[in-house]
């Protein structure tokens, strides 16, 4: 039987899950290289628990709007490079663990739309991963929660090239060091970075938003918002624990910029001893301008 290189399948609410089922087996069984799963399902039985353990798997895409993932409790991807998962719901901290850890050579690693709700834990541990990017930014436009403001993240990927993160401040955040770290794109959409909330709970984001900015002191060439930066103001005491950003060329400044960020995007300018371009997309006036030294 010849192997098979590349399958597309995609269904809707009402076709058949038997026969569902049976494709993706059938493909599976033929060591099929790529495979792209569209299913807008009820259940999520229509996916076979082999397809977890498919080693012919080089690149797997799965789109299944609000369907809860069912993971086994085997799982395997010895040659799977390429991830890309939309609409997911994840439950479960330790096999959702498993599914990232269970792909040795993963190299690129695509998450939109996704949720975490009642999980405390996100870990990703890739040691080939090279792009990772957690994008829920449409999720925020629909006023639709992601959970990761209940998660612990923790992202161990020394091989990163590329990060890009687009979703609510989590509870938590412990990032290895990434050493190769060439570009980040950062948005935290969150309401507890605004000053109508609760000072100690602004406080406790900007901690966060900390954090995280302190395991991309590597990067160089840096998108971040104005909340995010503004997170950081919160913590104005705590910028003193920034390491220096010595690889840091380009500073790429999205979205509004408050004056309540100010001091935010000041302690990043200090921080970056040799940065050679400063973008504001939605532009600075010059009095501030001025006072953070932009200008020279």
């Amino acid at each position: 039987m010849s192997h098979m290189r590349k399958f597309y399948l995609k269904c809707d609410e009402s076709s058949n899950g038997f026969r569902i089922n049976s494709w993706i087996s059938a493909v599976i069984s033929r060591k099929v290289e790529e495979l792209i799963l569209i299913l807008e399902a009820d259940e999520p039985d229509e996916i076979p628990p082999s397809l977890f353990t498919c080693g012919s798997l080089v690149s797997l895409e799965l789109q299944l709007p609000n369907l809860y993932l069912r993971l086994p409790n085997c799982i395997s991807f010895p040659r799977l490079k390429v991830l890309r998962l939309f609409g997911i719901n994840f439950g479960d901290d330790l096999l959702t663990e498993q599914l990232f850890s269970s792909c040795p050579i993963l190299e690129d690693l695509i998450m939109r739309d996704c949720t975490w709700l009642y999980m405390e834990n996100l870990c990703i541990s890739a040691p080939a991963l090279k792009r990772l990017e957690i994008d829920n930014s449409f999720l925020k436009d629909v006023d639709y929660e992601d959970g990761l403001e209940d998660c612990m993240v923790k992202i161990h990927a020394p091989s990163l090239v590329s990060l890009v993160y687009k979703g609510s401040v989590a509870r938590e955040y412990d990032l290895s060091s990434f050493p190769l770290l060439v570009d980040a794109d950062i948005n935290f959409v969150s309401e507890t970075l605004t000053e109508t909330w609760d000072a100690k709970i602004s406080y406790s984001a900007g901690v966060r938003v900390n954090e995280f900015l302190r395991g991309l002191t590597n990067v160089n060439c840096l998108k971040v918002s104005g909340q995010a930066i503004k997170g950081l103001s919160f913590a104005d005491d705590l910028l003193k624990d920034l390491a220096p950003f010595c690889n840091l060329i380009q500073l790429d400044v999205t979205g509004v910029l408050e004056t309540s960020a100010d001091t935010g995007i000041c302690a990043l300018l200090q921080l970056a001893p040799r940065l050679e371009s400063l973008i504001f997309r939605e532009g600075l006036p010059m009095d501030r301008a001025m006072k953070m030294k932009v200008g020279r």
